[in-house]
This record gives structure tokens, sequence and C-alpha cells, in this order.
């Protein structure tokens, strides 16, 4: 069974300081093979340094994969793919993480 519920623009506004516990709820589709998965590995904000490499990489020293570059990837990689979320708090630097693809977080 396809479960594919309406997710573009889902997080419109996102609230600053977003627990991982809430973002673990809010997508949860199933995805197959081929998908991307990318994990996340530290709380700051910023966007992927180049969208659509299929590498989650922020320009921030060490280029980190943030919870805002792993959604531009997601977005930019075709089909549904998967963003491994740690515990943690997030504060998103604009409020704004724009899904316009199909993901499942973690």
């Amino acid at each position: 069974m396809d479960i594919r519920p309406s997710v573009r623009g889902l997080i419109g506004r996102a609230a600053s300081g977003v627990g991982a516990a809430a973002l673990g709820a809010l997508l949860l589709v199933p995805y197959g093979a081929g998908a991307a998965t990318f994990t996340v590995n530290t709380t700051a904000s910023a966007p992927d340094a180049l969208p659509g490499d299929g590498v989650c990489a922020t320009t921030l020293p060490g280029a980190p994969c943030t919870l805002r570059a792993a959604v531009e990837e997601s977005n930019a990689s075709p089909g549904a793919d998967a963003i491994t979320v740690p515990a943690g708090t997030y504060t998103l630097v604009d409020e704004v993480l724009d899904i316009s693809d199909d993901v499942k977080a973690t």
C-alpha cells in the first residue's frame, strides 16, 4: 500500500526550538529501494552547500549535515527519502522548512 499524505508546505511555519520528538512525528511516508538517507549531525541551522549533489553538507566548519540541509537534499532527490534526526533542540534560523518531496523523518 502506498501512503502519501500531502506534505508539501507542511512545515510552512516551524516554531523555533522544535524538538526531535516533534520532528519524528512530522512525516511518516514509506520509502523504497534507491531512497536516499540523510543523517543530521548538528543542531545548527544552515542551508546545504550544493542542493541536489546527493551529499548533505553545509559551508559551516567541518561541513556538518543540518536539518535544513537534509530537507533541501531530500527535496532535490527523486522519490521518497529518509532523514535521521538525533535527539536535540533544533533552532531554525528563518523558521521555515519547505518540504516538497516525500520524506520519512526518524
